[in-house]
């Protein structure tokens, strides 16, 4: 199966402008300018965008492939994260050191290479040696590092249910936030330990974690987010202004950091889905914060270094941090164009030339996705995609076409061009009709029936007023008046529901068309639900796919007049024993006996032609990451 055309970003707007603030802020803070400027603060909030995005991803690898591969996945990871550190411990240990007289310690380096630095500093390994190369600041990449190792175990651990993923995250908070607490106040350990301990900090990415989740799976939350948004990021904002302004000791050892956790997944949800924001946003934005917002990685890894050099070019004697107030203003500036310098060099040097070899380490199935007719079968449950699509569409990547595949699509896909690119294009193809069913099961393919009726009855009920935004193309105006009524029982507005009955020849009419898909984008539909007959509506989709916005488009056939009760559907009994085209046939006979009585036989045919070439003569290839 062909990869999508616009396949799902996993870029996030305004993610990488937070991250260029949040190193600035490191940068002044570690200028002895943290009375005004929270440097721990642009940690935490590293730790959270960490957490966040890296949920995101593992979710969506799951959905794509049914499983995450661990160490693939811990390869990506090393590759983005270990170049630029072994350089930084290179030039530190074999260039500054011997010329600075800053040497590297034995201890610092396997710290830093191994993610220990952390512990490396609470047990004060290094804090002998005040002229050493410092290495710190690595301490947060420690924290990181451990929560990369232990996110995806915990995660297939609690089978990627969104229940469970609440809870496992919950619990990390909750946990955390309550170890602090018994660490500070009852087992007396330092503020330091409680800063930069990883069963102390987890909490901080666990908050993101949670976000991430929530998004995927809360319409409820999400809906709130998107309504209210502004009113929600006022609050966070609130939250964490108070969480700055108390200064008792033991709450900044132990509550401050749930506190800025809440109220960064406060700011964060609006900033990322609510309208109102869009200014926010736009700021965020702006090329060169996003060109700092990509370097961030190098620039925090380089800050300490680039101190160094100003401080040496201002002739300050000792740590630039501990000059003159006059001095450290001058060198302020100074400090953070050496910081963007050295991280410029540091992303186009060593990170660009490293991620020469992702793709060697990109997400695959364990197994390729089933092929069926050179069309690759989704391994979701009918429950599961239902869950997926009610989730909202990938930004920027049009129209989502989920087809069902029955013994007349097999038939009609050995000769109609334009209905295998819709096929080779879609993002999920399910298994509709009894006879292809079966074949499958022939070939040891353990994959369920999902028919377009099921799919569209379970679908319907779970769209939700505020977050969904559903188009109905039908059969006839009485099949639509009653969809909605259907959905104006299940709370929606007049204005969040609508659909259309064609003229025959629409799919064909150029103008006609375009009226359509005019409609649907003026909708601002989120679920395109094609309830008429094959190939014309997923021919009609694929063909309009880039027009139509981003939405979910499914194409369902009589699934909504059986859904409406506008047709009478085949009883349980013959459902399950996969007879339910000879119902139809009896109650269709001038329209469905050529179909199934003499069109039928194609379906041989088309059999040992996929014996003989399972992928229908394309080349061999995992299932793409738009297709779950």
């Amino acid at each position: 199966m062909a990869r999508p055309e616009h396949a799902p970003s996993a870029y996030v707007p305004g993610l990488d402008g937070l991250r260029a603030i949040c190193v600035t802020m490191v940068v002044l803070s570690h200028l002895e300018f943290g009375a005004i400027v929270p440097g721990g603060l642009g940690v935490t909030i590293f730790f959270f965008i960490s957490g966040y995005l890296i949920i995101r991803l593992l979710m969506a690898e799951h959905d794509a492939f049914g499983a995450v591969d661990l160490p693939r996945f811990y390869g990506r990871r090393m590759l983005r994260l270990l170049p630029e550190l072994i350089v930084l411990m290179a030039v530190l240990g074999l260039v500054l050191g011997p010329l600075l007289n800053q040497p590297l310690r034995l201890g610092a380096l396997v710290a830093g290479l191994f993610y220990w630095t952390n512990y490396y500093v609470i047990f004060g390994a290094g804090a002998a040696c005040d002229h050493c190369a410092v290495t710190g600041h690595l301490w947060s990449l420690a924290v990181e590092e451990h929560f990369y190792l232990l996110a995806p175990l915990a995660m297939a651990a609690a089978a990627f249910a969104p229940r469970r993923l609440l809870a496992l995250f919950g619990a990390v908070i909750v946990g955390a936030m309550a170890w602090r607490a018994i660490a500070y106040y009852g087992l007396h350990h330092s503020e330091l330990y409680t800063y930069s301990a990883t069963e102390c900090r987890m909490d901080s990415i666990g908050w993101g974690c949670l976000a991430a989740v929530l998004e995927r799976h809360s319409a409820a939350v999400m809906s709130v987010i998107r309504r209210w948004g502004a009113a929600v990021f006022g609050l966070g904002a609130m939250l964490m202004l108070a969480s700055l302004a108390v200064r008792d000791e033991g709450f900044r050892a132990t509550f401050r950091y749930s506190l800025q956790g809440l109220s960064l997944l406060a700011m964060v949800l609006p900033l990322v889905a609510a309208p109102a924001l869009s200014s926010i946003n736009r700021v965020l934005e702006l090329a060169p914060l996003r060109w700092m917002g990509r370097r961030s990685y190098g620039g925090y890894l380089w800050h300490y270094t680039a101190l160094t050099l100003v401080g040496l070019a201002l002739g300050v004697h000792g740590p630039l941090q501990n000059a003159g107030l006059h001095e450290r203003l001058l060198a302020a500036p100074l400090a953070l164009a050496a910081t963007w310098l050295l991280a410029a060099l540091s992303y186009d040097w060593v990170f660009k030339p490293a991620q020469r070899f992702k793709p060697l380490l990109e997400p695959r199935a364990a197994h390729s996705a089933p092929s069926l007719f050179g069309a690759r079968i989704s391994p979701l449950s009918r429950a599961e995609l239902v869950q997926r699509m009610s989730a909202a569409p990938p930004v920027g990547a049009g129209a989502q076409l989920l087809v069902t595949m029955n013994l007349d699509h097999v038939v009609r896909l050995q000769k109609h061009a334009a209905f295998r690119a819709a096929y080779d294009r879609a993002w999920t193809v399910t298994i509709d009709g009894a006879p292809v069913w079966l074949y499958s099961k022939l070939k040891g393919f353990r994959v369920g029936r999902c028919t377009g009726s099921d799919l569209i009855a379970d679908l319907v009920p779970a769209l939700r007023p505020g977050l969904h935004r559903p188009f109905f193309v039908v059969s006839s105006d009485r099949v639509g008046g009653l969809l909605m009524a259907v959905l104006r029982r299940q709370g929606f507005g007049d204005d969040q529901i609508a659909f259309l009955s064609p003229a025959p020849g629409f799919d064909t009419d150029a103008a006609a068309s375009e009226r359509l898909c005019a409609a649907i984008r003026g909708h601002g539909a989120t679920h395109l639900i094609f309830g008429l007959g094959a190939p014309k509506s997923e021919v009609w989709i694929d063909r309009h796919r880039h027009a139509l916005g981003d939405l979910f488009a499914c194409c369902v056939g009589s699934g909504p007049d059986f859904l409406v009760g506008a047709a009478r559907r085949a009883p349980k009994a013959l459902q399950t024993f996969g007879l339910e085209w000879a119902w139809r046939v009896a109650h269709d006979r001038n329209r469905l006996f050529r179909r199934y009585f003499i069109e039928s036989w194609a379906f041989i045919p088309a059999i040992l032609r996929d014996l003989a070439e399972p992928d229908g003569g394309r080349r061999s290839a995992p299932a793409p990451a738009g297709n779950p």
